[in-house]
């Protein structure tokens, strides 16, 4: 039986384990140099801006994913890395060691009140990735408007100031699109708590300086 949970340190071996088995992230090839390490540490550390949520079948780390929380001037969310050791012929988000990981995140970040969520992806992938993410069972993509935000031409260094969280300094050799999803003002909830699976865990520092719930200042600072 599959489980989703929050991951911590003592998940870092077999995260590591599972970013060997491809060559190819997001539809581009990964950097031969790039050590997977100290990012995951990050991830996995008790800074309740970085998350990993995991797929787990038993104790076995089946697939996971990293996203990052940003808040000041534009409050936004990312998913940073998804990585799984199961595959088919073809990607699907139906699957349900991906499928589950999705959910969970957009779960997670309605809680927190973060509606607008940041991706990107190879343009030469672009169309069938929105194909298939508008048959995706397990997250309610109706609920979101999408945006195109930038295309970023191979060989061009991306926008810093709004963009380097998401693709960092790495100038790719193949066009990519960032887009966004706002969830839709009619949808979106007050809620009084954190998801239950951070409620869970019992590592994460959440910082009182940067409120997860205030529900006012996202409404009123998304960015459209």
């Amino acid at each position: 039986m599959l489980t989703v949970k929050i991951c911590g340190p003592e998940h870092l071996e077999q995260a590591i384990e599972i970013t060997n088995l491809k060559t190819k992230h997001s539809g581009v090839e990964k950097p031969w140099q790039l050590s997977y390490a100290p990012i995951l540490k990050k991830y996995l550390s008790p800074n309740s801006h970085h998350l990993t949520i995991g797929v787990f079948d038993g104790e076995e780390l089946i697939s996971f994913l990293c996203s990052a929380f940003w808040r000041k001037n534009d409050p936004s969310w990312f998913i940073v890395f998804l990585f799984t050791k199961r595959f088919g012929n073809q990607f699907s988000f139906n699957r349900p060691e991906i499928g589950m990981l999705l959910k969970a995140a957009f779960e997670i970040a309605e809680h927190r009140h973060y509606w607008k969520y940041y991706y990107s992806i190879a343009k030469k992938h672009e169309t069938i990735y929105d194909q298939l993410w508008r048959k995706n069972t397990y997250v309610n993509t109706g609920k979101y408007n999408l945006k195109i935000e930038q295309e970023v031409p191979a060989f061009t260094a991306v926008d810093r100031d709004r963009f380097w969280r998401l693709l960092g300094a790495r100038v790719y050799d193949v066009d990519m699109v960032i887009k966004s999803r706002i969830l839709k003002a009619d949808q979106r909830t007050r809620y009084e708590t954190l998801h239950p699976l951070e409620l869970e865990t019992d590592y994460k520092n959440y910082d009182i300086n940067f409120p997860q719930l205030d529900f006012d200042d996202e409404a009123g600072n998304i960015i459209e």
